[in-house]
């Protein structure tokens, strides 16, 4: 993956809201997506990850079709497969919340908060083979 040729495809899908971030969503050629999350204190600051689409579908069919899915529940099933960059540290968690923030930018998701700490939930639409081929 050359992150130069990826960053000249970009398509973008739509944001998505957390307490202090927002998160813009872009496709990224035919095999990934690009999260640039900027923080909501100060517009300056920001960071941008690469996810893989396998790792989309991949959650897209675990918990299609189920409700209150947290970020939490989707890092359990993704740290046992290849799809995470980093298995280990404080951020690697982060990637699982990234794949969540993509499915509801794509409209196959949506979130609430819930609780004093503001976690997020998400209801799954259910996996469609068809939809994920147009997705890719």
């Amino acid at each position: 993956m050359q992150v130069a040729e990826l960053m000249t495809q970009l398509i973008y899908r739509h944001a998505v809201e957390s307490v202090s971030q927002t998160y813009y969503i872009f496709e990224a050629g035919d095999d990934h997506y690009l999260v640039a999350s900027i923080s909501k204190n100060d517009s300056s600051s920001g960071n941008f990850n690469i996810v893989n689409k396998r790792a989309v579908e991949f959650i897209w069919k675990k918990f299609g079709g189920k409700k209150n899915v947290t970020g939490k529940m989707v890092w359990d099933s993704l740290k046992k497969t290849k799809h995470p960059p980093s298995k280990s540290g404080p951020k690697a968690s982060m990637f699982a919340l990234r794949v969540l923030y993509i499915l509801a930018a794509i409209d196959l998701a949506e979130y609430w908060m819930e609780g004093s700490h503001a976690e997020l939930h998400f209801s799954i639409k259910k996996f469609q083979p068809a939809k994920a081929k147009a997705k890719r």
